[in-house]
């Protein structure tokens, strides 16, 4: 038996049988999942399926996921090559909750191309799954042809074990990294003195301090030039408001002369702490404030027993490959509708990422081409620095 939420009511109606359930990521926990849902510009309404199994109540299934009117875009490196718009069915991270097999991740998949199938939607868009998994497999094998994006990008994800202390926690690490850390630190520290200040922010009346301070910083980076950068949206705003409120989220700001400089921040669930898109000031870049920043945030979390991992989420980055482990691989499935339109998205789709690949690949084997990938993220940079001038 099916059953579809397409509202708030709906949801809460659920809410023992999400809770029971247990969603092992923060996107698909069930008030994180409404406060994004209530808040985020382009989603239509919840569509989150419960299917139900009235002779065995504990093998029940649920997929949190939202209709959403998606702006797919084609980006060729930092470019990008065009949009157009959708409407999908997204599922959240780790959101097919309560699958214990295979065959139950391909109970949900053929029941969620049912709904495309029906006109629900004109793809359905499976984030941040493990192309080794059963659910990546069973996708794999039902869909096949122009329905299914090829060539995604394959990332991977970067955890890190907290252990008591910061000490601990380094000494896990190269000699070469923990030195060079330790001697940015110490320049640092000596240069700014009585200038240098940080402040983790975790109180719900530090609210408006989190959101003006991380904006001011965010809107210098490149990351703003790719619309990946904290923009103070409304959604973003309703995260922070909820996270405090249930103390789970903790903003640390380096402030230079009581100027913000840099910043980390994130929410924990269930042991974990989840990173979002951190910044720095470009102006005091080759002071490493974002590492500073950075292990202080780390020193903190490993002084609190609530916490026994960091998240540093998908894709490369040299402070990640020094202070993280990848624990798998993540991609995006699309799938679309069988007609033409939907299949011609998914198709482009296809076609640009193969395009990614094949440009990423002969970029990262030629020196120059790194020299260039570097240029086009100041050139990102600089745009939006003289945007806010």
């Amino acid at each position: 038996m099916v059953e579809v939420a397409t509202t708030f009511a709906e949801i809460e109606a659920l809410r023992s049988v999400w809770t029971g359930l247990e969603a092992t990521n923060i996107d698909s926990e069930i008030d994180f999942f409404s406060t994004v849902t209530a808040n985020a510009e382009n989603v239509v309404s919840p569509f989150v399926v419960h299917i139900r199994n009235p002779d065995r109540p504990e093998r029940d299934l649920l997929v949190a996921a939202r209709l959403e009117k998606m702006s797919v875009r084609f980006q060729l490196g930092y470019f990008s090559a065009g949009r157009v718009m959708v409407r999908a069915i997204a599922v959240a991270f780790d959101g097919v909750i309560g699958a214990r097999d295979q065959d139950d991740e391909a109970l949900v998949l053929r029941t969620l191309k049912g709904f495309l199938d029906a006109g629900e939607a004109e793809v359905l868009l499976l984030r941040n799954v493990d192309p080794s998994s059963t659910l990546y497999k069973a996708a794999r094998s039902q869909v096949s042809g122009l329905r299914l994006a090829h060539f995604q990008v394959v990332d991977r994800l970067w955890v890190a074990r907290l252990a008591p202390t910061l000490d601990a926690f380094l000494a896990n690490r190269s000699a070469k990294s923990r030195n060079t850390y330790r001697r940015k630190e110490r320049k640092l520290r000596e240069q700014f003195g009585e200038a240098l200040t940080l402040q983790c922010l975790r109180d719900p009346s530090d609210f408006e301090a989190v959101c003006r301070d991380m904006r001011a910083i965010a809107i210098r980076t490149y990351q703003a030039g790719l619309g990946a950068a904290f923009s103070n949206s409304p959604m973003e705003r309703a995260l922070i408001v909820q996270g405090l409120a249930r103390g789970t989220f903790r903003c640390w700001i380096l402030y230079i002369h009581d100027r913000p400089v840099a910043f980390w921040a994130g929410m924990g669930h269930q042991g974990v702490f989840y990173i979002t898109t951190p910044g720095f000031d470009p102006d005091y870049g080759q002071h490493s404030v974002g590492s500073f920043t950075m292990l202080r945030m780390i020193e903190e979390l490993c002084a609190d027993p609530d916490h026994s991992w960091i998240e540093f989420g998908r894709g490369d980055a040299q402070y990640k490959r020094e202070f993280a482990d990848p624990v798998k691989q993540q991609t995006d499935i699309w799938i679309a509708a069988a007609r033409p339109w939907p299949m011609l998205v998914t198709a482009a789709t296809s076609l640009t990422g193969l395009i990614n690949q094949t440009a990423k690949r002969w970029m990262e084997n030629h020196e120059w081409g790194r020299r260039l990938k570097s240029r086009w993220r100041q050139r990102f940079q600089g745009t939006r620095q003289k945007a806010r001038t």
